[in-house]
């Protein structure tokens, strides 16, 4: 794993046999990294709404016999994981596509397990845009998320204005939420 990639997986508490979500999964970057942390005996969710990245996903985790890899296919406002399933959710530059936040976020508190972690890494940008300005940009203010996703029921736990970005040199943030354990 990547140094950032272990940085994550250490923040979010993922370790073997943990069962974690890559929502908004994409080509599957995280995906797999994730299933070589949580190891043959734990699970991760491969939830995303193209159909063609998840196929993708499923060919390559069949040429590598990786058996904890499901994909999902999620829809724009329900993630469609199992209740009460995860111990952590990962979601990298994909929450300000988010059309129904607050669907979303409803579908991944119920799929998390009490305790279970919520990983933001998104690209920061100013206050005051309208939403659409947000999702043609690629990017979300940090305001915005901490406030969509305590108010669906999580409390921040850490924050880390200056993640490491892609190669192009982008900065991020990553934000990291926990479900009650009640």
């Amino acid at each position: 794993m990547s140094p950032g990639a272990l940085k994550v997986a250490d923040a979010l508490s993922i370790r073997a046999a943990s069962v974690v979500a890559d929502v908004g999964s994409g080509d599957g970057y995280f995906t797999f990294r994730l299933a070589a942390r949580v190891g043959p005996n734990g699970k991760v969710y491969a939830e995303d709404l193209a159909n063609k990245e998840l196929a993708g996903i499923r060919v390559r985790a069949g040429q590598e016999n990786l058996t904890q890899i499901q994909t999902i296919q999620g829809s724009e406002d329900d993630p469609k994981l199992p209740e009460l399933s995860v111990d952590a959710v990962l979601i990298v530059d994909a929450f300000h596509e988010f059309a129904r936040t607050d669907a979303m976020m409803a579908g991944i508190f119920r799929a998390m397990r009490p305790g279970g972690r919520l990983g933001v890494i998104d690209r920061s940008a100013p206050l005051g845009l309208k939403w659409t300005d947000y999702m043609e940009r690629h990017f979300l203010p940090q305001e915005s998320l901490i406030d969509q996703v305590t108010r669906g029921g999580l409390r921040l736990v850490s924050f880390d204005s200056d993640f490491a970005g892609p190669p192009d040199g982008a900065r991020y943030y990553f934000a990291v939420f926990e479900k009650p354990r009640q």
